[in-house]
């Protein structure tokens, strides 16, 4: 489960074309989606054909989050590892 998730521009654009009693329903069903990963149960059709075209887009940015968490914990390398020693790095900066 996620803390956050984004909303695209043409989602926006695509639940402001439902009926406003909709609209609540399409961007709770959003929400559950990017949150929890399942669509609820019990949406009406316009809601469930829309989602159904936003999944891809939900799934890619799901995974790009959890690219970015993996990567954030591998960390940074360290000089050593470059192949430069702090002070050759420091010369090397040094002279440019």
């Amino acid at each position: 489960m996620r803390d956050s998730f984004l909303v695209f521009r043409n989602q926006v654009d695509s639940i402001r074309h439902l009926p406003t009693e909709q609209q609540a329903e399409a961007y709770n069903a959003l929400a559950d989606y990017n949150m929890v990963g399942e669509l609820p149960q019990g949406l009406s059709p316009a809601v469930r054909a829309l989602m159904q075209s936003f999944k891809l887009s939900v799934e890619k940015s799901i995974a790009n989050h959890i690219a970015s968490v993996e990567n954030g914990r591998k960390g940074g390398i360290a000089n050593s590892k470059r192949g430069e020693t702090e002070s050759e790095q420091a010369l090397n900066n040094n002279i440019a």
